[in-house]
């Protein structure tokens, strides 16, 4: 492997530590090169971050998160964002975090985002362009739940002082899911399941994603 060129081994390295970041850390103990070629922003930019729980070190975490936070990772930025937006109140960073996770493609970020802006009025429409950037025929039932899935854990892992605030978008429209119920649903009664089936049952994209916002207003505050 010392043979072989330092741009090949840095990408072998970030296709590692892509998929695990233990592989990535037994990678670097057996080689005093790949200990060093393992700190390129490169790859730190592509590492799959675990929990805070899953390390036995505190600090270590948080100093090799802080790398990966200064490299634009995007999990990093999104984790960051979270935190500064819910618990630390620091809104402008925490918007700002999650603006750069979705740039980077943070699907996440782009679900988290797109409702906190579509819970404001002001920014419901670049809300709704983040929200339908997920919810198209590329990006399949089983992602949006497991994304949704990823999302809840990742929030219950914060302490919550700032919430999302529900909306009422009343409708009319005969034919429309939201008429009579002013995005008001039962716990449980709008899953992810149901979005194939019910896309085209509603008469507007502000009537289709008020029923997700108070759905996941409902889950967590």
């Amino acid at each position: 492997m010392e043979s072989l060129p330092d741009d090949l081994v840095v990408e072998i390295l970030g296709h590692v530590a892509s998929s695990s970041l233990s592989d990535l850390f037994n990678a670097k103990l057996s080689c005093s090169s790949f200990k060093e070629l393992a700190e390129e922003k490169l790859i730190l930019r592509s590492v799959s971050l675990d929990t805070k729980a899953s390390w036995k070190n505190p600090k270590k975490y948080a100093s090799y998160f802080s790398d990966c936070l200064m490299a634009e990772n995007p999990h990093a930025c999104y984790l960051q964002g979270l935190g500064d937006y819910f618990s630390e109140n620091r809104i402008d960073s925490g918007l700002e975090l999650l603006q750069k996770a979705v740039s980077l493609g943070h699907q996440e970020a782009t679900y988290l985002l797109g409702l906190i802006w579509f819970s404001c009025e002001a920014t419901e429409l670049q809300g709704i362009q983040l929200l339908n950037r997920l919810d198209n025929a590329k990006f399949k039932d089983a992602n949006f739940e497991e994304c949704q899935r990823r999302l809840k854990k990742n929030l219950r892992e914060v302490f919550l002082n700032k919430r999302l605030c529900r909306r009422v978008i009343p409708c009319t429209k005969p034919n429309c899911r939201n008429n009579g119920t002013s995005g008001v649903l039962r716990r449980g009664e709008w899953t992810w399941e149901d979005r194939r089936d019910n896309n085209n049952s509603f008469c507007c994209q502000s009537c289709k994603w008020v029923i997700e916002l108070n759905r996941f207003c409902d889950e967590f505050f």
